[in-house]
């Protein structure tokens, strides 16, 4: 009898598991994908991407789901691949790397979907470029559309701190980008 019951409750946690990741997968896949789209652009399998970091939380889920923020953990994780894929395309390969702007090629022609193309990997090289926690703030913020209480949770700092990481990250953005010509690209707070 006692082997029946927790059979039975084993099933219940199960149950519970799976509902709470659906929800997670439901609530952090499409952002996930824009995310990485935005950093790999279109061509750079911003799906395959996102799928790779619901499966890694799918696969540590005990402890993810009790991060503070799982989706904030997931969109981290996707920026972290997205960032890695960007970095391994060889010079060349297209235009790969970071798009601020979610209709950025609609009506575009060749010659700025060119200049796009420099202005995403400029932002990509400087973003790698950034401290760990500048680099996660910045993306998670401007990137993934995280909260600034959801970036605290994810980095395990206080939110005021995430307000220093932002503010430095950005500086040091606009230091090493120069001034940005174009105010639809650019990083404000």
């Amino acid at each position: 009898m006692r082997w029946a019951t927790r059979e039975h409750g084993e099933e219940a946690d199960r149950g519970d598991t799976d509902r709470a990741f659906d929800d997670l997968f439901r609530a952090t896949w499409p952002r996930a994908v824009v995310a990485a789209r935005r950093i790999v652009g279109p061509g750079g399998d911003p799906e395959g991407l996102a799928a790779e970091a619901l499966t890694r939380a799918y696969d540590r889920w005990p402890s993810v789901r009790r991060h503070p923020a799982p989706d904030a953990w997931v969109l981290r994780v996707t920026i972290n691949l997205a960032l890695d894929r960007a970095r391994r395309q060889p010079a060349g390969a297209g235009p790969a790397a970071i798009d601020l702007r979610d209709e950025a090629t609609h009506g575009a022609n060749v010659e700025s979907l060119d200049d796009l193309s420099s202005v995403r990997l400029a932002l990509g090289d400087a973003l790698r470029a950034l401290p760990e926690k500048q680099r996660h703030a910045v993306a998670l913020r401007y990137l993934a559309g995280c909260s600034e209480r959801d970036i605290a949770a994810s980095l395990g700092i206080n939110p005021g701190t995430v307000k220093t990481h932002l503010k430095r990250g950005l500086d040091r953005l606009r230091s090493d980008l120069g001034a940005d010509a174009e105010a639809d690209l650019a990083l404000t707070p």
